[in-house]
């Protein structure tokens, strides 16, 4: 089972298609599928979307994901990780305030967990610093 991170803003973003975003290899966005829209109800922020690591689902958003894999790819795999938060750091220091739910793919409808307020920085890690279930409210030293 995936992770998948959302994240929701008062800005609406330019996200590619669903068949194009299918073949990114790093940080995007995608428009939410039928299936996620049951993780609306605690965003306040008008546009939600799916926030794809370059493994293209949440799993590339921690560290050692890929942790069977040999050393080598391990090293590369957490190389991508960490292009990836800092790319995730830059848009929410964009945004003003935005806010984030991380789940289970196959438990969206978990609901939150737990609620936390952060700053952009404190992403600026080698992991996401989120755990299943957390909705996070990030807010940006720029305009909210």
């Amino acid at each position: 089972m995936c992770y998948a991170l959302f994240i929701g803003t008062d800005i609406e973003l330019d996200v590619p298609d669903v068949e194009v975003a299918v073949y990114a290899d790093a940080f995007h966005l995608e428009t939410l599928q039928d299936e996620h829209h049951i993780v609306l109800p605690p965003f306040s922020k008008p546009f939600v979307y799916y926030a794809a690591s370059w493994q293209g689902c949440g799993c590339g958003w921690f560290k050692d994901s890929l942790l069977l894999a040999l050393p080598k790819k391990r090293r590369r795999s957490n190389e991508r990780t960490a292009a990836d938060l800092r790319s995730l750091v830059g848009l929410l220091g964009d945004l003003g305030t935005s806010e984030l739910f991380l789940s289970w793919e196959g438990e969206l409808d978990g609901g939150v967990l737990r609620r936390l307020e952060l700053a952009p920085g404190d992403f600026e890690a080698d992991s996401i610093p989120l755990e299943q279930g957390d909705f996070v409210v990030v807010r940006a030293a720029g305009p909210s």
